[in-house]
């Protein structure tokens, strides 16, 4: 399968990408910089066109459905939106840090993706109940929200970090706390917006799949959970440091259930358990 090979490819461009411009920084070369850039731009364009070629070929051989529905479609996916926000983010001034975070996690998650035994990257086909457009919708949404909440929360740290510069001069080379807090609430609302849809289109599917929008699947408890942290969070922005700061550690609990709600309530009976 071709994707497969591409894929297996993307998170070395991502590592390469990584490093030019970890050096670039370091070195303080634009010129560096700059290659690691285009580096990563085109490892994003390698991963979408292979995404794109799966999801083809689950059509092909009859499956028929978006990249989302098994543990390996997931983390294709989710690096993939990860990525984007590093794009989308990264070229700002603050933003550039975002590079050295995102690019060699996506990295070392394709690694595992591609190399662990444990893995099926074999597209299956999902059970007649699940076969139908609403999935697809809720599942991206949901996955565009959770990329959202983790660059939020990588922000967060950033910016809790700046704040003991006094304590440690080596935070000081950090952006200010206003230009990371203007990045953490920007990718904090674009991962809410996304979450919320993923949340009302997975109601729907829901009620096409099962014949009820809401039966407090564990799943579904779990994601209205991680909504309310981050509806909390936005209420606690203010512009007094406290509010702030508040807002910073709420952000990354919401990451921590977000997290939960995809992984830790496996465990549990679910309605999920394709997914």
């Amino acid at each position: 399968m071709m994707h497969v090979l591409i894929l297996d490819i993307v998170p070395v461009i991502y590592l390469g990408a990584f490093l030019f411009i970890f050096s670039g920084m370091a070195v303080k070369s634009a010129f560096l910089t700059k290659i690691g850039t285009k580096a990563a731009v085109a490892g994003f364009l390698f991963h979408t066109t292979a995404l794109v070629m799966r999801w083809f070929e689950s059509y092909q051989i009859g499956a028929g459905h978006a990249p989302i529905s098994s543990l390996y479609e997931f983390l294709i996916v989710f690096f993939w939106a990860l990525v984007l926000y590093d794009l989308l983010f990264g070229h700002m001034r603050a933003g550039k840090l975002l590079h050295c975070i995102s690019l060699p996690t996506a990295a070392l998650g394709l690694f595992v993706a591609s190399l662990s035994d444990s893995i099926d990257r074999v597209i299956q086909p999902l059970p007649p109940e699940l076969q139908n457009t609403w999935l697809s919708l809720h599942g991206t949404c949901c996955l565009l929200g959770y990329a959202g909440f983790a660059t939020a929360a990588a922000f967060a740290c950033l910016f809790l970090l700046k704040k003991r510069e006094d304590d440690l001069s080596i935070f000081s080379a950090l952006p200010e706390t206003h230009e990371l807090m203007s990045l953490l609430t920007r990718s904090m609302v674009a991962g809410y917006i996304f979450f919320s849809a993923g949340i009302a289109l997975g109601a729907i599917a829901a009620h096409f799949a099962w014949g009820t929008y809401w039966n407090w699947d564990p799943k579904q408890t779990w994601a209205l959970v991680t909504w309310f942290i981050y509806t909390a969070a936005f209420h606690l922005h203010t512009d007094t440091r406290r509010g702030q700061s508040a807002m910073a550690y709420l952000t990354i609990a919401g990451f921590v259930a977000a997290l939960f709600t995809y992984v830790g309530v496996d465990s549990m009976p679910s309605l999920h358990h394709y997914f």
